[in-house]
């Protein structure tokens, strides 16, 4: 299956529907692993030490989180003179929590 571009791979995390509410949480135990980066920068590595270990919020909190990391993970590896690696550009990151799944 593809989500955009991207083909979907196997990602596992916490989908949770709230009771009356009817409000949607995506829980996610490691967070920061899903930002790690050869050779980042000094700041880069403080905006992912400000990452919770534990994400718990909703999809809309997440999608704009994992932008902002995105962007940043470009900033750092451009400045490091590496080449951004698809499995780390927004449009596949988004995938993992946003993407088709059965």
């Amino acid at each position: 299956a593809k989500f955009g571009k991207n083909t979907a791979g196997k990602y596992e995390y916490v989908d949770v529907k709230g009771g009356d509410s009817k409000k949607r949480f995506i829980v996610e135990t490691n967070l920061p692993g899903e930002f790690e980066i050869a050779r980042p920068t000094t700041r880069y590595l403080s905006l992912l030490a400000h990452l919770p270990r534990v994400f718990v919020g909703t999809p809309e909190d997440l999608k704009r989180l994992v932008r902002i990391m995105c962007f940043e993970i470009r900033r750092s590896m451009k400045r490091a003179e590496i080449h951004v690696p698809p499995w780390r550009r927004n449009g596949y990151m988004q995938a993992k929590w946003f993407g088709h799944y059965k």
